[in-house]
């Protein structure tokens, strides 16, 4: 192949574009064995746009100084971030943020509870597939704060932007509903293909 030819294979088949949504996962100075195995979870749900610290940090406290977790997101260059721990006052607790041009832009706090892994669910997919999203809850459209947690959620789960998606090549679902009890639910669901009886082939999107 010719320097010429294989310069213009490379643009043909270039990467698709990055949105620079990157996560970071931290964990506090204490943490419980169920948080642990969330911020494992939303890891390999993030992966590859994610980076995980494994040792502990043991300064970070979010909601009394976010210029730590600030200055992580910069220099891992990183623009959201998942903080996991665990007290008697707020058990197995778990923290969600966005920056913008390095700077907090919002960030929500969770408690965790009826947590099933995806190593019991025996759950798999392609890696760096992208997710079908289905937020389910009047409330999230109708509460101006549920409304900004869901965008939270779809920008920590949507991906690479991509101008098409294949049909064939949805392999998961995320489905986030909320109850009467503003209990949010987050339930993570694989595709399986079978055989429809005709002859048409899935189109474009």
């Amino acid at each position: 192949m010719s320097k010429q030819a294989s310069q213009r294979f490379n643009k043909e088949v270039k990467e698709p574009e990055q949105d620079g949504r990157t996560t970071i996962f931290l964990r506090g100075s204490q943490t419980s064995d169920q948080i642990n195995k969330v911020l494992k979870d939303l890891y390999m749900l993030q992966k590859p746009e994610a980076v995980q610290l494994s040792k502990k940090q043991l300064t970070l406290r979010p909601f009394e100084n976010i210029e730590d977790i600030e200055r992580l997101c910069q220099k891992y260059e990183t623009s959201l971030f998942a903080f996991g721990s665990s007290s008697k006052k707020r058990p197995h607790n778990l923290v969600l943020g966005r920056l913008y041009e390095h700077h907090l832009l919002d960030m929500v706090e969770f408690g965790v509870s009826n947590l099933k892994t995806i190593s019991e669910l025996k759950s798999t997919w392609a890696t760096a597939s992208k997710p079908c999203i289905i937020i389910a809850g009047e409330q999230f459209r109708t509460d101006s704060k549920l409304a900004i947690i869901a965008n939270l959620f779809i920008d920590f789960f949507r991906g690479f932007k991509a101008k098409s998606v294949n049909l064939v090549g949805i392999d998961r679902v995320l489905f986030i509903s909320i109850d009467e009890h503003s209990v949010i639910h987050f339930r993570h669901y694989t595709i399986q293909l079978h055989k429809s009886g005709t002859k048409q082939v899935p189109t474009w999107i």
